[in-house]
């Protein structure tokens, strides 16, 4: 008795869906079968209420997903309704037992009604619905609710930070980007150096410096790691250092750029002026000022 009950539910259903599919072309009989089919596959469910149809009730309301948080996203009823009261009510679970009205309509005018919603909280939320005539609430199956767009960057950011401000220094700057750039050049100095080379170090990652590069008069030691090509050189008779760093960023990505030296620096500034820049030098963010030891 149970497989005949859900042999028959499969078949109405398929049935359903195939009609659907070409009563999207709005020929009025295409229509009208539609919706006995569908009243046919409901009568057969309010017979049967311990066996009702996830099969059938998704069928009834249509969606994507995910859906984007803070993006109205489209929903589809096909009312099975064909009296004179075609109400219709959705839902969705916020937490369990607790469910908020999604969409809500009186008399729908049509056999299917289309509707938006706008969720405000990512997670996967469970549907139901309600028709006038039938009995009580009805599974809509469940929906996944993502942050499509989550990036906290906006444009190009540049930021420093001084940490340690002792003999033993550490300044950290932090280049990103929401789009993504292929190309940037950060650079700037640390006052009064003292010592071998400052210890750079990408997003956490330690740079060797192994070679060299003779620009002009300027000697640069250079490493690289995780992409980034790094070099510093003492500027000059001078005795401040010049760091940059070389390389891309992917969309809504950053490099934090972690810097530590030696110095006999006793004033509160304890680097230059730092800028990053694209490939024809112009600014991707305005300059970070030298940071200062408060």
């Amino acid at each position: 008795m149970k497989t005949q009950f859900t042999s028959r539910i499969v078949k109405l259903t398929f049935a359903f869906m195939f009609v659907l599919i070409a009563s999207s072309c709005s020929q009025d009989d295409e229509a009208m079968d539609a919706a006995a089919l569908a009243k046919e596959i409901n009568s057969e469910l309010s017979a049967r209420p311990d066996k009702v149809s996830v099969l059938a009730a998704a069928n009834a309301m249509v969606f994507s997903e995910p859906a984007c948080v803070g993006v109205s996203h489209s929903f589809t009823i096909n009312n099975t309704q064909t009296g004179a009261s075609n109400g219709i009510q959705v839902h969705y679970e916020t937490s369990p037992g607790v469910w908020v009205q999604l969409y809500q309509e009186a008399q729908a005018a049509n056999a299917t009604t289309n509707f938006s919603f706008t969720f405000t909280a990512a997670g996967t939320y469970n549907l139901r619905y309600k028709m006038d005539g039938s009995n009580g609430f009805v599974t809509g199956g469940s929906i996944t609710v993502s942050n499509c767009n989550s990036c906290t960057i906006e444009g190009e950011e540049f930021t420093g930070a001084a940490v340690s401000c002792v003999t033993s220094r550490e300044a950290n700057f932090t280049f990103g980007s929401e789009d993504g750039v292929s190309y940037f050049k950060m650079q700037g100095g640390l006052t009064n150096f003292t010592g071998s080379n400052a210890t750079v170090y990408i997003n956490g990652d330690e740079v060797t410096f192994d070679s060299q590069v003779t620009q002009g008069s300027q000697v640069w030691e250079t490493g690289t790691v995780n992409g980034y090509t790094v070099g510093q050189r003492t500027q000059g008779g001078s005795s401040n250092r010049n760091i940059r760093v070389e390389g891309g960023l992917g969309e809504c990505s950053d490099v934090v750029v972690r810097i530590v030296w030696t110095s006999s620096n006793s004033g509160g500034v304890i680097t230059g002026g730092w800028s990053v820049v694209d490939a024809a030098g112009v600014e991707y963010a305005p300059e970070v000022a030298g940071l200062e030891c408060l």
